[in-house]
């Protein structure tokens, strides 16, 4: 086990899972780019795809690294009530490349689709059984408890376009449990936010994860269906909604707002939004 004092004390201690959502992010806008049509957004689309995948492979590295070196702060962080959640960012991460990868080669995608659709399973069924089986705090219902959720959803909307009846269904048992915790998890975190102390100022800008399930779920159903109708219509105002209330919170706080590690968490839920 290795062990540090401040004076030798490496970035490789401080590395955060969190970086993973600049993978996230990029994904998404690289998808975004993909629906314009246009030379240009094809172009940009290839562009931040190449910045995805080369970003997830040098974290994952760095990561790795940390995990031989330090395996007790990695044990740590896999341990406590709020940071495991943010394993799930590597997660999505890897599904979202794994789409990326489709219009390259798409049997290395569904290969990677399905190792990370699995992986993703395991993680949520850790996470879930966790919250059923121990008591929690409520005070540890946070916003970063909807990740696990996010992952779920990310499932569908990257599994549904391979054209296999088995993967087309396995995306569906995915929306139904996306859909399932997505509802339980956002009315844990509003019943803490109302009914217990506030978050701290620090965590401020992860309210805009509750936004992201919404937009994922109007994407997974505009996916399947080939249809926008009413019902996509009102998932994407429900991440409208969220986005406005708790952006404005988030505006008005930038302030007296110190910039932190967690502004990651604005990112990937406005990327999320586009419709």
């Amino acid at each position: 086990m290795a062990t540090t004092t401040p004076e030798n004390q490496t970035f490789l201690e401080f590395f955060p899972l969190t970086l993973f959502a600049s993978v996230s992010t990029l994904s998404s806008l690289s998808y975004a780019w993909g629906f314009t049509g246009t030379d240009t957004g094809l172009w940009i689309k290839q562009v931040l795809a190449i910045a995805a995948i080369s970003l997830f492979v040098l974290f994952s590295v760095i990561y790795l690294l940390k995990w031989f070196k330090y395996p007790e702060l990695v044990a740590k962080e896999f341990n406590d009530p709020v940071a495991v959640n943010l394993f799930g960012v590597f997660f999505i991460s890897l599904l979202l490349i794994s789409g990326l990868l489709r219009a390259y080669n798409i049997q290395l995608a569904l290969v990677l689709w399905s190792v990370s659709t699995l992986l993703n399973f395991l993680f949520s069924y850790m996470v879930i059984t966790r919250w059923i089986t121990q008591q929690q705090n409520p005070q540890h219902a946070l916003p970063v408890w909807a990740i696990p959720v996010l992952g779920l959803l990310d499932i569908p909307l990257t599994g549904y376009p391979f054209q296999y009846a088995v993967v087309h269904e396995i995306c569906l048992i995915f929306l139904a449990a996306g859909i399932l915790f997505t509802l339980i998890v956002v009315t844990m975190i509003f019943q803490r936010l109302v009914f217990q102390e506030g978050i701290a100022a620090t965590l401020q800008p992860t309210l805009l994860l509750l936004s992201a399930p919404f937009a994922l779920l109007f994407a997974d159903y505009e996916q399947i269906t080939g249809r926008q109708d009413l019902v996509a219509v009102l998932l994407f105002y429900m991440s409208i909604v969220l986005l406005i209330l708790f952006g404005r919170k988030l505006l008005g706080c930038l302030t007296h707002l110190q910039f932190t590690i967690t502004w990651w968490s604005i990112s990937f839920p406005l990327a999320a939004a586009v419709p």
